[in-house]
């Protein structure tokens, strides 16, 4: 399960996760950078959580340049020797007296 910071509520499945990278790829002009910061990983048996926070920064294909921070959290499990993706969560802070996504925070 995929929570995104634009719609719907929530993306299920690999079909519904890779049309959504392909249109976010879709949506850049060029290159796309990513920036990390205050990356996390806790792990106990079988269960491994990695949380962060993320800049992606480039140029959208009307021309208007983006970068904005979020938050990022990625939940796994381990099965048959191998790691796998079991929640992934992207947000931004809301700013409450606007009711909007308070984009100009930095780390």
């Amino acid at each position: 399960m995929y929570f995104d910071v634009v719609p719907p509520l929530r993306f299920v499945g690999s079909a519904a996760l890779r049309g959504r990278f392909l249109q976010w790829f879709d949506s850049y002009e060029g290159s796309i950078s990513i920036e990390v910061r205050d990356l996390n990983i806790l792990a106990s048996g079988d269960i491994a959580v990695a949380y962060w926070l993320s800049r992606a920064k480039g140029t959208l294909k009307n021309g208007r340049e983006v970068g904005f921070w979020v938050r990022a959290t990625i939940c796994y499990q381990r099965s048959n020797d191998r790691w796998l993706v079991t929640h992934e969560h992207i947000s931004l802070p809301v700013n409450f007296e606007s009711g909007s996504a308070a984009i100009d925070l930095v780390p």
